[in-house]
């Protein structure tokens, strides 16, 4: 790929005082050559700007393009009605030999992009975060705000998957782990359908409705995993 990171500087009024602020978005980044933006999206600080006068922190969701050549991936963060949609050439004829995701707001970018990070498979992650929703519907009786995968960590001699959930905008954050056996189970599962649902070279919505697809095409050992999900997570 290109290796190219690309900048540009906006006004920016803060919706706190409505002071006027210059502030530098990145419509492009190459993960090899500027890791310090990377660890940005890993903390989940990278659309954070604070204001010059008043020091409130405000997120600007924006249009970016992330290039990680390591996992021959590239991430498209798309949210709707973005002017800034215009600053990524998505023309290049290298995103060819690249699996290619895209999704439309940052919370989402920087989940996909931790799970790519510690070496797991999109396509599983997304089958699994369906399936913990799920259950956390059935526990609750309502969907959670956000739930997204936060890291790996270690037990003893077990390996388990970290999620954080928020069950409504103003509920406290609550950790929700998932054994490693049971990713694995996923992903045995979602496998064989990689090819048709997440063909290389064409961009693929990391959402629910492609959640849908690989649901319907595992249709037959879904109960199964969700009983697993259900039992051991």
């Amino acid at each position: 790929m290109s290796g190219e990171t690309i900048s540009q500087d906006i006004e920016f009024q803060c919706p706190a005082c409505r002071g006027r602020n210059t502030v530098t978005l990145w419509p492009r980044i190459d993960a090899e050559s500027a890791p310090e933006l990377m660890d940005r999206l890993y903390a989940g600080t990278l659309f954070d700007h604070v204001c010059a006068h008043c020091y409130e922190t405000s997120s600007l969701d924006h249009t970016v393009l992330v290039e990680m050549d390591a996992a021959k991936t590239a991430l498209l963060n798309a949210p709707p009605n973005d002017p800034l949609a215009q600053a990524v050439n998505l023309s290049d004829p290298a995103l060819g030999e690249y699996r290619l995701r895209r999704v439309t707001d940052s919370n989402a970018l920087r989940e996909l992009a931790l799970a790519l990070h510690d070496g797991l498979d999109d396509s599983a992650m997304l089958l699994l975060k369906h399936m913990l929703a799920a259950r956390v519907m059935q526990d609750r009786g309502e969907p959670p705000v956000l739930l997204a995968y936060e890291s790996t960590m270690q037990d003893g001699s077990r390996e388990w998957l970290e999620y954080m959930l928020f069950q409504t905008e103003e509920s406290d954050a609550e950790t929700l782990t998932v054994p490693m056996a049971v990713y694995n189970d996923v992903l045995r599962t979602a496998l064989p359908h990689q090819e048709d649902i997440f063909p290389a070279g064409k961009w693929v919505d990391w959402n629910d409705e492609t959640t849908q697809r690989v649901w319907e095409r595992v249709q037959q050992k879904v109960e199964s995993l969700a009983s697993s999900v259900k039992e051991r997570a």
